[in-house]
């Protein structure tokens, strides 16, 4: 049975992240880097992809920042008691707040969220949300198919756009709605009726299926979802499909998720 942690001070601020004089918006020369990839990261001895890898990193792994290189798509130079090198930028792989780790066998998932958030488990659900009692929610449902875990969107909200996430080799579609109409009292497996709604579902394999909704008011909060959906995974298919399918296995479509880079 997956636990919380302490309660942890009020006020619930993120981890912010200045970028320095001379660097563009959003990137890091100090600070930390946590892993989120499940498969862990690989620090290299040069920032350039595939130079050699002088250690890997297991998610969860708080990495020091030190430095950055804009080379290609840009690498933070990072030291940590594995090793010192290079990460790539990518924020599917890494994040610059810190997190606690949720597992559970009985949920059939595992995912790190942000240590100043908490979590309650439903019968058909797992909800994390601020300590703090800040509005926003990501709510987590399983199941054997997509189709039972209701339909996409919600009364009240406009679809604003769709794009493709990958989660743990799953390739999903997320979809951004905006609030434009009335929203009913939501049950234990519904966010709350915020200004916008992120949604994922997608189809593990052919006896499983997960949905992720997150509720918020600020679009800048929309990495928390980010963050949470590049650190989820699950086991793998026992019967593992072609690569590429939905219910190839993480290691059938390591090209497409957040492995060792």
């Amino acid at each position: 049975m997956a636990t919380n942690p302490p309660n942890l001070p009020s006020g619930g601020a993120l981890h912010s992240v200045a970028p320095s004089a001379g660097t563009s918006p959003g990137v890091q020369t100090t600070g930390i880097r946590t892993v989120l990839a499940p498969l862990g990261l690989n620090i290299r001895s040069a920032p350039v992809e595939g130079s050699q890898a002088v250690a890997t990193v297991a998610q969860g792994t708080v990495l020091n920042v030190v430095g950055y290189n804009p080379e290609g798509s840009g690498w933070y130079q990072v030291k940590s008691d594995s090793g010192s090198g290079w990460i790539t930028v990518n924020p599917l792989y890494s994040s610059p707040h810190r997190f606690t780790v949720y597992t559970s066998a009985q949920r059939g998932f595992s995912a790190l969220y942000l240590e100043d958030w908490t979590f309650s488990e439903n019968p058909g659900s797992v909800v994390f949300r601020p300590q703090s009692g800040g509005g926003q929610a990501i709510v987590v449902l399983t199941g054997a198919k997509v189709d039972d875990l209701g339909a996409a969107g919600r009364d009240g909200y406009t679809l604003l756009r769709s794009e493709t996430a990958e989660v743990y080799g799953v390739t999903a579609t997320l979809r951004i709605y905006s609030r434009t109409g009335t929203v009913a009292s939501p049950g234990p497996d519904s966010p709350p009726p915020l200004m916008h709604l992120a949604e994922l579902r997608f189809t593990i394999d052919s006896s499983r299926a997960m949905r992720l909704d997150f509720g918020y008011d600020d679009q800048a909060l929309l990495p928390e979802f980010s963050d949470f959906f590049s650190s989820v995974a699950f086991p793998a298919p026992a019967t593992p499909g072609p690569s590429g399918s939905p219910g190839a296995s993480p290691a059938a479509t390591a090209a497409a998720s957040p492995t060792p880079l």
